[in-house]
């Protein structure tokens, strides 16, 4: 697909801010790509048709927090006028840089950009868009109400708000989430346990397959995440470990916080434990 169109973004000056990332997942970005196939992203089409189930074609859309580079190619893919990739790891940007050159996609259609969702300058110097996706990011940045109300200024009147966030549905639930905040900080900030953490992480997950009657050989070669960036099993074990800072909302909290913005959920997936809950909002 190539097409020569002028830019329709602004260049924000990348912003430094005083959040310094603790752990990167390019290693795991790099990873995937080399395992990412037509099959994937197939799936990944498919599920991103399923659950937006409006037509995509010439729709502008911004894809905050890329990472791989993979849902910004499949919304090129299912002929977006124009998508826009912003991460603030400069890896993550390289890996999408990568995907846009292999599917030979003009820059005119897609643009990628660092920045970051913290940088309200920068998020202020950018245009409104038909879609705004953010899948598992925004309970990173340590600040996550402040910045769910921040990229919803970025979706205009009848446009999409398409985000996922860790789950919080329960007391019980909700122990756990603290529990895992505290592992995943010093998961992040000690390079040297992190070998250990997740030995001890994923002997306990084959322990509880095996207790269910689980062939673990089997299910770790046919690993299927339940997030739509389909990594493999250890993958997405790192990617669990990683996560830092977390935090997490229910459904329930999600959709009264955005109603009080003037807007409507129309879709919503919900995540099994403390998985991403996948929600759609319309704005009024």
């Amino acid at each position: 697909m190539t097409h020569s169109r002028s830019s329709q973004f602004n260049n924000a000056e990348l912003y430094e801010n005083s959040y310094k990332e603790n752990f990167s997942f390019w290693e795991n970005w790099k990873l995937f790509l080399e395992t990412l196939d037509e099959s994937k992203v197939a799936k990944a089409q498919e599920h991103l048709q399923n659950f937006i189930k409006n037509d995509i074609t010439g729709k502008t859309v911004i894809d905050f927090g890329s990472g791989s580079g993979l849902m910004s190619l499949c919304f090129v893919l299912l002929w977006a006028k124009k998508v826009l990739s912003v991460d603030i790891d400069d890896n993550s940007i390289e890996c999408a840089k990568i995907l846009r050159k292999k599917y030979e996609i003009s820059e005119d259609i897609w643009e990628i950009q660092k920045g970051s969702i913290l940088d309200e300058e920068f998020v202020s110097s950018l245009w409104k868009f038909d879609i705004v996706y953010s899948w598992g990011v925004i309970h990173h940045t340590g600040n996550m109400w402040k910045w769910l109300a921040n990229i919803s200024k970025l979706v205009d009147v009848g446009g999409l708000l398409y985000i996922a966030i860790y789950n919080k549905s329960n007391i019980l639930i909700e122990w756990t989430s603290g529990f895992w905040e505290k592992i995943k900080r010093i998961y992040a900030k000690n390079r040297l346990i992190r070998p250990l953490f997740k030995l001890i992480y994923t002997s306990y997950y084959i322990l509880g397959l095996l207790t269910n009657g689980i062939n673990p050989i089997r299910y770790i070669r046919e690993y299927k995440s339940e997030s739509m960036r389909w990594m493999d099993f250890f993958r997405d074990i790192e990617d669990w470990l990683g996560g830092h800072p977390y935090e997490y909302a229910s459904v329930e909290e999600l959709e009264k916080f955005y109603t009080d913005l003037w807007y409507a959920m129309t879709n919503t997936f919900r995540a099994r434990s403390i998985g991403c809950n996948e929600l759609l909002f319309v704005k009024k």
